[in-house]
């Protein structure tokens, strides 16, 4: 008899002597209930029973006590690691089981039944006719062929699509220092270059330009040439002002050549080394439209910077690059572009053939007559790179990345961030009374070192990005 309800009897009897219903039922009220405990055991942990189990054959089958639990706690943990590593192993085992089925897209045999081994000759023939599941290949070289793949760029192969760009900068520098091309030259050259030559170029490169009969890409590209110039001075400026600048010291010049990018006779040889194809100029016609923003950004908010005053200058605007976009854009949207063909397209084609290559020789010769003008401030220039390659690419990157743009207009940003100073802010330090010198340090040592920043900017670009150059067209 037990001395109370839910304890041990005090008599102890062999196990022997009792029938199994008996000994969980009526002497051993606190092992009882077979049903409930079989029921409990489901829901235990799988490595709960058998820590029971193995301090149990330790003490002779029976319940432990707490004293024996505690003497045979180093076994119980054994097991409990145990046991959690046989499970973890077969967990993995059926986890690439699955993987290899899928793989191998045996999609029968992953959700088939499981049934025993087969008994008859017909059924042992059947089985091992299944084919057999092949392990997958992990290897970086065969990738699979239904993922999406971005290939990595090498910086090696942008420096040799571009090495020509600065190849002409170092030409035109080197004729100036031997007197080939005098400094009267350069005015006569750039005005044909920019008022006859880029039109006609720009007009050949838009026209037939599909992407630009949307208005939305119309629209964001000019919206992005403006916002961007306006953040990238706006940086340009606060990081003038951790370098310690001050008003009448060069703050503004500063701020507006460190924050302007050149957009137009270093980026479109770029675009067209990096983006163009013998059948499409679309990344190109976006750029040129992307320059009207670049533009408006120029002459309104930069000369409000320069000058400390807002002002627009509108006749500044009224340049070859603008008017050929506009005609352009034009002919395009009213869809009479497809008229202008044979000779006169030809005509077109053969006219700005050398806009670009021959105003690179003239930017060499002025970058080289610019040199030695007034010595430059090792802190302006530290601030400079710090803005104009660290900075401002994080900006432009940025936006590339989580802006819902066309695919050209990324394309156009990417090759934007990597840019070195542009010659504008020269002109409008000349116009406002600013600091030209420091215009002029600032390009000259941001375009010397950009061959070697511009290849990575633009690799780590299409890599986080997701764009694919197409590396080896011809020059312009």
């Amino acid at each position: 008899m037990a001395d109370r309800v839910g304890f041990e009897p005090t008599v102890l009897l062999p196990a022997h002597t009792l029938s199994k219903r008996a000994h969980s039922t009526t002497l051993t009220p606190v092992l009882g209930r077979r049903d409930a405990r079989r029921l409990a055991g489901r829901r235990q942990s799988f490595f709960i029973k058998p820590t029971h189990n193995s301090i149990r054959k330790a003490t002779g089958l029976r319940k432990p006590s707490l004293t024996e639990y505690n003497h045979h706690w180093p076994t119980t943990n054994l097991t409990i690691i145990i046991n959690l590593s046989r499970h973890l192993i077969r967990m993995r085992h059926r986890h690439f089981k699955h993987l290899k089925a899928c793989r191998a897209g045996n999609w029968d045999r992953i959700h088939a039944p499981q049934s025993h081994a087969p008994t008859t000759r017909s059924k042992i023939n059947e089985w091992q006719k299944q084919p057999e599941i092949q392990a997958p290949d992990f290897r970086l070289s065969h990738p699979r062929p239904d993922a999406q793949h971005h290939p990595v760029i090498s910086p090696l192969d942008i420096i040799s699509s571009i090495a020509w760009v600065y190849l002409l900068i170092l030409a035109g520098a080197i004729a100036r220092r031997i007197g080939l091309i005098p400094k009267e030259y350069d005015e006569p050259i750039m005005k044909v270059v920019y008022m006859v030559m880029i039109p006609c170029f720009i007009l050949d490169k838009i026209l037939g330009a599909e992407i630009l009969r949307s208005g939305m890409v119309v629209f964001s590209s000019i919206a992005c040439g403006y916002g961007l110039i306006v953040a990238s001075v706006g940086a340009s400026f606060l990081i003038g002002k951790i370098a310690g600048l001050q008003k009448g010291t060069g703050m503004r010049t500063f701020a507006l050549s460190a924050g302007t990018q050149n957009y137009g006779y270093t980026a479109a040889p770029v675009v067209q080394s990096l983006w163009i194809t013998a059948t499409s100029t679309s990344t190109l016609a976006v750029l040129f439209v992307h320059n009207i923003g670049v533009e408006l950004a120029m002459w309104s908010f930069g000369v409000m910077v320069i000058n400390g005053r807002a002002g627009f200058r509108w006749r500044h605007l009224c340049n070859g690059m603008i008017i050929g976009v506009l005609f352009g854009l034009l002919l395009v949207t009213v869809r009479l572009d497809h008229l202008i063909t044979g000779p006169p397209r030809e005509a077109l084609r053969l006219m700005g053939a050398g806009a670009f290559p021959l105003g690179l020789f003239i930017i060499g010769c002025t970058i080289m007559s610019m040199i030695g003008a007034e010595r430059p401030s090792a802190r302006i220039l530290s601030a400079a790179l710090a803005a104009r390659f660290l900075v401002i690419p994080a900006i432009f990157l940025t936006a590339a990345k989580f802006l819902p743009l066309a695919t050209e207009l990324k394309q156009v940003i990417v090759v934007q961030a990597a840019m070195p100073a542009a010659v504008s802010p020269i002109i409008l330090a000349k116009l406002y009374n600013g600091r030209p010198a420091i215009a002029v340090h600032i390009v000259i040592i941001t375009t010397a070192l950009s061959i070697l920043t511009l290849p990575w900017i633009i690799s780590f670009a299409c890599w986080w990005i997701g764009l694919e150059p197409t590396i080896g067209n011809t020059p312009l």
